[in-house]
Parts: C-alpha cells; structure tokens; sequence
C-alpha cells in the first residue's frame, strides 16, 4: 500500500461518493378522477411530508397526464422551502395542461432558463409539487408525477 496517498488503495467502503443520479421510486402525487383542487405533495402521496434533498444540485420532475374528461386547467408547481421564512418560494411552474400527455421540468442551476419547463436556479434543502386544478369545466384527469435528483 501506498502510505503517500491514503485513498490510492484503499477500499471505498469508507468513502463518501457523490450521487449522480438518484429516481426518488415512487409517485409523488397520483390523482385518480381528480376535479378542481390544489394537491401538495407534502400532503398526500406515499410520502406525506416535503421532500429533503441532502445533496443534490437540481431535480427531473415527470407529469404523466392520462385521462382527461371534461375541460381541464392543470398547473403544476415546484416549490423550495425556506427554513428562515417558512415560506415557499416556487422555483418552476408549468404552463396550462389541457391535454393527456408525458412532460418533463428541470431545475438546475447549470441550465439554460426556458420558460415553463427549465429553471435556473438551485433546487434547496426541502421542497415540494404544488398541483393546482380548477378553471376548467366539469373537470376530470389522472396524473401522476415522478422525479429525479440531478447532480
């Protein structure tokens, strides 16, 4: 073993590694025949509590929208928590959905802005998604939401 470089050799059991890319595994927010409302994710899903993000950078979120009966009005909202306010400071909304489909939004400090689907900006400690339905006409929509850690 090389005792100039403690790290040369040794296992890396005892080191701590970055993470890359981390998928959270679970629905954040799954709505089944969901009408007018505002669903938070620190609210419902399997989680029940903000999100805690120890070291990432940024965060992939997926809206998958599945069935849309009636006329519907869906925006959905990343949102950083700050301890010192208590507040929640959105970091991304999405533009209207009205239709079925997959969508993905980005928060990164390391991308370029476009508007309703990257935000520059550093994702925080503790988060949420914010979904708010309403607007629309007898509304009807399954929807769930997946993310992603970035590095």
């Amino acid at each position: 073993m090389d005792f100039s470089n403690p790290h040369r050799d040794a296992p890396i059991t005892s080191q701590v590694l970055p993470r890359t890319v981390f998928d959270l595994g679970a629905s954040l927010v799954t709505l089944t025949a969901a009408g007018a409302a505002t669903t938070l994710s620190s609210d419902s899903g399997q989680r029940g509590k903000n999100e805690v993000n120890t070291s990432s950078r940024g965060l992939r979120l997926v809206v998958d929208l599945t069935k849309n009966a009636g006329t519907i009005d869906v925006v959905v909202t990343i949102q950083s928590y700050d301890k010192g306010t208590g507040k929640y400071i959105d970091r991304l909304a999405s533009a209207s959905l009205t239709a079925t489909g997959t969508t993905e939004y980005i928060v990164h400090p390391d991308l370029t802005a476009a508007a309703n689907s990257i935000a520059k900006n550093f994702l925080g400690e503790e988060w949420r998604v914010k979904v708010v339905s309403g607007a629309g006409v007898t509304p009807d929509f399954d929807l769930a939401i997946g993310a992603c850690y970035l590095p």
